[in-house]
């Protein structure tokens, strides 16, 4: 049956209404304008060297709103430094909005906004104007309401901004508060972003080898490198609610299921064990004929995928823990595992992953375990990989590049080098600097992806240069990674235990 054609969107329909509204007003005006001053007739063939009044006249105005703008926006920023109320601060970006709408439509274009920065001689800012535009722009359409406005400005209030090619980071830092709560790690803002981080109050005695985030649940699972329990934590306290008990070797992954109600670990006991995450029991468990490398869910949760000692991926069904797929032997050269394995985030068409006997990951159609596609370029062994937030593409990352892929063709889009990214204050000595980790940035965030170092280094990337955002440094390398959760955060984990918590605004 053909499904019903999409309307057009309220905020659409709500433009079209005010523009007509506004041109019959605009109808209006001229009338009267013309009753009042009526127009002599024009002369055929004659040319007007001078410039038209109605061009003066909006050259004029736009000049006077753009600098009402500039006046506007420096008592907003004194309000905000002053700590003057919140109310104050509305009322002059209300009187803000009102002066770059300029035909009353209730909405204010990228353009307007970009052009006021511009003429306040602010012109370096132009990119960070356009992707925070994007990001405030909730529904899309291309405009932002009053109320987008104000959270755009509001975010910006906040903001610590470096110019690392410009200034001195440390002398940069000092004209404003650092965005960091931890003793002992060190931030620096490479570009207009606002974030916080805070230690996470639960960590390990080893490094933290998997770290999961539960959709819609304030809840948190992890496990250390040689633990054979996972621990269940509550996300804002940090609590310890319950533990995961059954496995007999050490686990390498964690991961909780979209529904929320299960968690799976994989583990090298050669099992795949699925808990019920309220109560912890063990749902049941999928042996396998080596260790279980690595594993994730469908979108939907009614599959799950792993990975294998034996180099292969199955496909199981997540209410029994039954193998209802099992990919065909791909030719190799030396003996290897399957070290990633990432699904689509909503639909069930493809799986991407890799082995430790290749340079590449490989694309495969998710109900026959067929190999689709492979993504070629990578100078090692690929470590991790996995599908946006609305499949549109796909990352992998080995030692030295993260590499970005369409996922319509497979072609790739660009690469991010672990060499050219800014290092820590005191590098290590005769260590180079390589990738340990990647994951897409949080839903609200699909512009910028999350990557780490084996220097301690934790970065916020842009997705469409790969430019540097944010740069952290940790206590020691981080190994473990999640996005996602109630809050849609970013949680990471080191080398010696500790784990941190990263929210963009």
């Amino acid at each position: 049956m053909m499904k019903a054609r999409r309307g057009r969107s309220a905020s659409v329909a709500k433009l079209e209404e005010i523009a007509k509204r506004r041109e019959q007003d605009d109808e209006v005006e001229r009338e009267e304008e013309d009753a009042v001053n009526p127009q002599e007739p024009a002369v055929e063939d004659e040319v007007d060297t001078n410039p038209s009044p109605s061009r003066t006249t909006r050259h004029r105005r736009l000049s006077s709103i753009y600098t009402d703008f500039s006046s506007q926006m420096s008592e907003f920023w004194r309000q905000k430094e002053d700590n003057e109320e919140t109310e104050e601060q509305e009322q002059t970006l209300r009187r803000m909005f009102d002066n770059l709408d300029i035909n009353s439509t209730g909405y204010i274009t990228c353009d307007a906004l970009e052009e006021g920065f511009r003429r306040m001689g602010l012109t370096s800012s132009s990119a960070q104007v356009v992707q925070m535009f994007k990001l405030a722009d909730k529904d899309k359409d291309g405009a932002l309401s009053f109320n987008e406005f104000f959270q755009f400005f509001r975010s910006m209030a906040s903001l610590d901004t470096v110019n690392a090619e410009e200034a001195d980071e440390l002398q940069a830092l000092k004209n404003g508060p650092l965005p960091v709560r931890r003793r002992g790690v060190s931030v620096s803002v490479r570009f207009l972003r606002n974030f916080s981080i805070r230690p996470f109050s639960a960590g390990f005695a080893k490094r933290v080898k998997s770290i999961a985030l539960s959709p819609g649940r304030p809840l948190v699972a992890a496990v250390d490198r040689d633990d054979k329990i996972a621990h269940i934590f509550d996300a804002d306290s940090g609590r310890e609610l319950r533990r995961l008990v059954g496995h007999q070797d050490s686990m390498l992954a964690v991961i909780f299921s979209p529904d929320r109600k299960t968690v799976a670990t994989a583990s090298r006991d050669n099992t795949l064990t699925l808990w019920d995450c309220t109560v912890g029991h063990e749902l049941c468990s999928c042996r396998h004929p080596g260790v279980v490398t690595a594993c994730d869910f469908s979108f939907d949760g009614k599959f799950i995928y792993t990975g294998c000692q034996d180099n292969l991926v199955r496909k199981l069904l997540t209410s029994k823990g039954r193998c209802q797929r099992l990919m065909d032997r791909l030719p190799q050269t030396q003996l290897g595992v399957i070290v990633a394995l990432g699904a689509q985030q909503t639909m069930d068409k493809k799986i991407i992953m890799a082995r430790s006997c290749d340079k590449c990951a490989h694309v495969l159609d998710a109900d026959k375990l067929v190999v689709q596609g492979t993504l070629l370029g990578h100078s090692g062994m690929v470590w991790h990989c996995g599908f946006n937030h609305d499949d549109t593409l796909m990352i992998t990352q080995c030692d030295k590049f993260i590499k970005l892929w369409s996922a319509a063709d497979n072609s790739p889009r660009f690469s991010i080098a672990s060499a050219t990214m800014p290092g820590p204050k005191k590098p290590p000595a005769r260590r180079s600097r390589l990738w340990t980790t990647v994951a897409f940035g949080p839903q609200d965030f699909s512009s910028v992806i999350i990557a780490a170092a084996n220097d301690s280094m934790v970065y916020v990337l842009r997705i469409d240069t790969g430019d540097v955002l944010v740069a952290i440094e940790a206590k020691s390398s981080v190994y473990a990674l999640a996005v996602g959760g109630v809050r849609d955060n970013v949680l990471f984990g080191d080398d010696v235990g500790n784990m941190f918590e990263l929210h963009l605004y």
